[in-house]
């Protein structure tokens, strides 16, 4: 599985590497709607632990129809 993480320190090391350990994850900084939508699109992401202030909408599942696990 692919997963897109826009909060990496918010986890501390051991949850980050309980994640990985089921999943190939981005660890990306995001300031805007429009940098998650780039992010969507570049990548087939299937999990996505979103930070509050971003939009999970028809739009982001537009950029990633993939999408099986949203994390907020």
């Amino acid at each position: 599985m692919k997963a897109l993480h826009l909060e990496p320190d918010r986890y501390d090391q051991e949850t980050r590497a309980l994640l990985e350990s089921v999943a190939d994850v981005d660890y990306l900084p995001c300031h805007d709607q429009r940098e998650l939508l780039e992010y969507l699109a570049a990548q087939p992401y299937e999990i996505l632990l979103v930070k509050l202030g971003l939009q999970v909408d028809a739009e982001v599942f537009g950029a990633a129809p993939g999408l099986s696990l949203i994390h907020i």
